[in-house]
């Protein structure tokens, strides 16, 4: 785990299980890596609208499929499609695969607006990469209520499987 993950984590004292696995870039494959870790396994989406400059990050049970019209309709947006690799990492200095609502940490302006799924809401407990695509953080539903508390990006629960 990357030392400005660890940082906000401990500065905002979150706990979490961190656990280090080989790379993943599939959710098929981390269904396999990562099966015994606990907790509901989340897949981090970052959407942009095609005719705009707003930016949306869905955090998804990692085996459900998203319904982006249910979405837009949800979230009053245009027409969405996925931000290219030079944006994402322009706005959250990751790469594809490892999405996670912990790049929020480097979108200082808050551009992008994060929508949680409901399943992902009512977990007892989540998993998803710390920014990086070989380890998961195993993290509690009120330590996840910490982050998103402490990122101060926009955010709403949404049903959008």
């Amino acid at each position: 785990m990357d030392s400005t993950v660890k940082n906000f984590l401990d500065t905002h004292h979150v706990q979490y299980k961190l656990h280090r696995h080989i790379p993943v870039f599939t959710v098929a494959e981390s269904a396999q890596v990562c099966r015994d870790i606990p907790g509901l396994h989340c897949k981090n989406l970052l959407l942009t609208e095609k005719k705009g400059t707003r930016k949306v990050l869905v955090v998804m049970p990692a085996s459900a499929r998203l319904d982006m019209q249910l979405l837009r309709r949800q979230i009053d947006s245009r027409p969405l499609t996925f931000v290219s690799p030079e944006d994402m990492r322009r706005l959250i200095k990751l790469q594809p695969g490892h999405v996670s609502p912990l790049g929020l940490i480097h979108d200082t302006d808050n551009i992008v607006e994060l929508y949680i799924d409901r399943r992902v809401w009512e977990a007892d407990a989540v998993g998803f990469h710390p920014n990086k695509n070989d380890a998961t953080l195993e993290i509690r539903h009120e330590e996840f209520v910490k982050i998103l508390d402490a990122l101060g990006n926009k955010w709403r629960v949404v049903d959008v499987v």
